[in-house]
């Protein structure tokens, strides 16, 4: 498991139910509030049950919904107390479109930087021989990642 709960959630995402991914992406957006909900609160907020909640927390390897709130809590906690460079800066209605245009540029980097520290030579390799090797591969894309499976 990650070090971090929202890392384990980001990490499963893609393997989330059609609720499993309306609950985290309501933890994504309020995870300082989420840790005060009681499941009752959180479930009607998601629009989910609250047997999907507990299914969710068992899902990341927790053995509930308190230690869920638990978790969510420490994440917090180390976001607050991390390196304050390590997070891009929100853009606020004041913003100039200078100041939007440097956040957001400010952000890709951030989003780049991170994704390069992922990178493994070896896995990397190994993808590109299967890809090579394979007759036909389909890209799909949502949003914003339908341009890089069209380009690909």
């Amino acid at each position: 498991m990650a070090d971090n709960i929202l890392d384990s959630i980001t990490e499963q995402y893609h393997s989330l139910t059609k609720s499993g991914k309306k609950l985290a992406d309501y933890v994504f957006s309020h995870t300082a509030e989420t840790q005060y909900l009681s499941i009752t609160s959180l479930a009607e907020n998601c629009d989910v049950s609250e047997a999907t909640i507990t299914r969710f927390c068992r899902g990341l390897g927790l053995s509930g919904y308190n230690a869920f709130k638990l978790a969510l809590a420490q994440a917090d906690r180390t976001t607050d107390l991390g390196d304050s460079n390590n997070s891009a800066e929100p853009i606020s209605s004041e913003d100039s479109i200078s100041t939007i245009c440097a956040k957001v540029h400010a952000a890709n980097l951030l989003s780049l930087n991170e994704s390069y520290a992922l990178y493994d030579e070896e896995s990397m390799s190994k993808a590109i021989s299967i890809l090579s090797r394979s007759r036909r591969v389909y890209c799909f894309g949502q949003e914003g990642s339908m341009i890089m499976a069209m380009e690909a």
